[in-house]
């Protein structure tokens, strides 16, 4: 018999379910006309995170979204948020949405006019 903790990563390993690096989902503010969500900085790739948020605001796949690679270097993207000593954002355009992403875990983003 497999202990709760094996079952739930086969669960994961074999599809059934599907983990999102986002503690919410994007919620949005018409007066700001943005959606905001948020990710646990010290455990989650900020680059998966920033295309996770983006697809959810697109409803869409993230396979259906340019490669961030094409908008900025997902790598020093995630050492940038990941490893920040003081309160920094990054901001970056990637398909017409400006997003921006802060090293305290919060994304924002705003569709294009």
């Amino acid at each position: 018999m497999a202990d709760k903790d094996s079952a739930a990563i086969s669960e994961v390993d074999t599809g059934e379910i599907e983990p999102t690096p986002l503690d919410s989902e994007p919620s949005y503010d018409p007066r700001t006309d943005t959606y905001t969500t948020a990710f646990d900085a010290d455990r989650t790739d900020a680059g998966y995170a920033l295309v996770e948020a983006l697809a959810k605001v697109r409803c869409c796949d993230v396979k259906d979204l340019p490669p961030l690679s094409d908008s900025l270097d997902p790598d020093a993207l995630t050492m940038l948020i990941g490893e920040a000593d003081a309160p920094i954002s990054v901001d970056v355009i990637i398909d017409g949405f400006r997003a921006t992403i802060r090293s305290d875990g919060r994304i924002e983003i705003e569709p294009p006019n």
